[in-house]
């Protein structure tokens, strides 16, 4: 869901601020605004568009769709899913409920909504549903009204002569409330409908067994593209020492 999060709260924390080499099309935010916060989510908002199709002046690629290498889709009693080759479509619709950028402390704390995000991936059941099941196959989940709440914090560190922000961590908690699956397999079996009928009764234990992975898996890719980005530019080029 990254990148691109990341493009979210690294563009949202970043990009929006950046005053060298940047394009004019970028707005940019400084330091001592004092609405930096409100900056900063407009510039963000500005920016959806370049979000989806990229920005090749930074060397970044289009957040649609993002992909992960595997998830853990559902680990409850006699049910096991796996999903490798995921892409998750979506991520550059969404909407802000709050920001709040703190250099002096080295955090930036976010709030968004991603009113649907698509996920299509191979999946691999393992399940015991009368008798035992391994089945392989595609599968379409979408997820409606998804809540991330998120803190990324940074170092400011000497590199050559220049002052480098650095993104050391970030904690990540997603929320997702409901969502529609379908796992397809080589013929629409009793095997498959069985699947499809613990994927659509078992919706609390799924999600809070998926919650996790995805977390991890976009933290880590959050943390790369921010680094990816920082370390073209010094801080003060991306935080311009004015309103």
């Amino acid at each position: 869901m990254a990148h691109r999060i990341a493009v979210f709260i690294c563009f949202v924390t970043i990009l929006a601020l950046i005053n060298a080499d940047i394009p004019k099309s970028i707005k940019i935010c400084g330091r001592r605004n004092p609405q930096l916060n409100q900056c900063v989510i407009n510039a963000t908002l500005d920016l959806m568009p370049k979000l989806k199709t990229g920005v090749p002046e930074l060397d970044l690629s289009s957040i649609e769709p993002i992909r992960i290498d595997n998830l853990v889709m559902a680990d409850i009693d006699n049910f096991h899913a796996y999903a490798t080759n995921v892409t998750l479509g979506g991520l550059s619709e969404f909407k802000i409920n709050l920001m709040n950028v703190d250099l002096e402390s080295g955090k930036v704390d976010i709030e968004f909504v991603f009113p649907k995000i698509h996920l299509k991936s191979n999946y691999e059941v393992k399940a015991k549903i009368l008798i035992p099941i391994n089945e392989k196959g595609p599968i379409d989940l979408i997820t409606e009204n998804t809540l991330v709440k998120a803190r990324m914090l940074f170092k400011k560190v000497n590199h050559r002569g220049r002052v480098m922000m650095y993104w050391t961590s970030m904690k990540m908690k997603i929320k997702i409330t409901d969502y529609t699956a379908n796992f397809v397999s080589s013929d629409d079996s009793p095997m498959t409908q069985a699947i499809n009928q613990v994927l659509a009764t078992n919706r609390q234990e799924i999600i809070d067994s998926m919650t996790p992975s995805f977390e991890k898996s976009l933290s880590a890719k959050v943390l790369e593209l921010g680094n990816q980005i920082c370390k073209r530019f010094s801080f003060d080029e991306l935080y311009p020492d004015r309103e």
